[in-house]
């Protein structure tokens, strides 16, 4: 489980389960890693949806980012934090769990406590 501006929960298989800030919706699709001339690249689509979220590219074409990135290797400008294992429930939903605004001050651990109430 990750967080930023959205929350992702990726687990082994290669399913890819998003839940992006302002959104109902689960963004549900599939990841993947490659490996590129300098690094690793860790890949998404999203399969059922029209475009990537905050993006203007296809939904069921693979968007390619720096591995690095998505695994806390630049803090100062792209923060997270991560947590093992599904604490959502993500993969056993279709909607989001409810629509969140994110900033700065949101964790994981206050995203659940909202999960709770």
């Amino acid at each position: 489980m990750y967080y930023s501006k959205y929350v992702f929960y990726t687990p082994a298989d290669g399913r890819a389960f998003l839940w992006y800030a302002s959104e109902k919706r689960l963004f549900i699709g599939e990841w993947k890693l490659e490996k590129a001339s300098r690094s690793a690249q860790l890949c998404f689509r999203y399969p059922g949806a029209a475009n990537h979220p905050g993006s203007p590219r296809r939904g069921d074409e693979w968007l390619c980012g720096e591995a690095f990135f998505y695994l806390g290797g630049d803090p100062a400008n792209h923060p997270h934090e991560s947590v093992a294992g599904d604490v959502f429930g993500l993969a056993n939903r279709r909607d989001a769990p409810f629509v969140f605004t994110w900033d700065q001050s949101m964790t994981l651990a206050g995203l659940q406590a909202r999960l709770r109430r």
